[in-house]
């Protein structure tokens, strides 16, 4: 079995502009996954603006990485009835197809409240390949459900001590979620970026999209 590394980011604000720029420099690619139904939208984190994206208008950015669905506006799940949940998966994937003339095969949940319930309504009405779930999980793992798949880290400096240990591994999975505009707010895309130099020099571990490490577990 390969060393993996997924990059897993969330809801497509302006700050992926830089996060992509610094993933082309090293030639590392990751997923994105988008809310089509927020365009321009803002919202204030600890009274700081963060604006994200007309995708529509920059779509470009994400040539050469995974797009995936994050919701149509990234909802609570668990508070709203089935037929919500089905429509905010169903026509963000339909949005987000239109916009950039792709199959959508991945999904991550928005906010951290997610049930069965809400895995399987998305599951069975959706042709996914794969859900990403707000749950952590350090073990380096290759998940046991691929519609039910944690993240590694989502802190930086955490995901930092981690990939140390990682790098000593004969073969497992690593994936790093969180948010681009997270490096804005703590003033750390450098350090974002000599995390990203560093993974770009191990030639023994593979960085892949969500959906290209789905296409290697259906090998094994």
């Amino acid at each position: 079995m390969k060393k993996i590394f997924v990059f897993s980011f969330d809801d497509g604000t302006v700050h992926d502009i830089k996060m992509i720029s610094i993933f082309n420099k090293y030639g590392l690619k990751g997923t994105f996954n988008l809310n089509s139904g927020l365009a321009n939208f803002v919202w204030y984190n600890n009274g700081v603006a963060i604006y994200r994206l007309d995708l529509n208008e920059y779509k470009y950015i994400y040539d050469g990485h995974e797009v995936a669905s994050h919701s149509l506006t990234h909802t609570h799940m668990m508070g709203s009835d089935s037929e919500h949940v089905i429509y905010e998966v169903k026509q963000d994937i339909k949005n987000l197809e239109m916009i950039f003339h792709r199959k959508i095969t991945s999904f991550a949940f928005p906010f951290s409240d997610f049930s069965q319930r809400e895995i399987d309504l998305i599951k069975n009405n959706n042709d996914l390949t794969n859900i990403r779930v707000s749950e952590i999980d350090e073990s380096f793992r290759y998940p046991e459900d691929v519609y039910h798949i944690p993240f590694t880290a989502m802190d930086l400096n955490r995901a930092t001590e981690l990939f140390k240990a990682f790098k000593k591994l004969d073969e497992g999975l690593f994936i790093f979620a969180g948010h681009s505009y997270d490096f804005y707010m703590n003033d750390s895309f450098d350090q974002l970026e000599e995390f990203v130099k560093e993974l770009s020099k191990c030639k023994d571990i593979e960085v892949m999209t969500m959906q290209e490490m789905i296409e290697y577990i259906k090998t094994l």
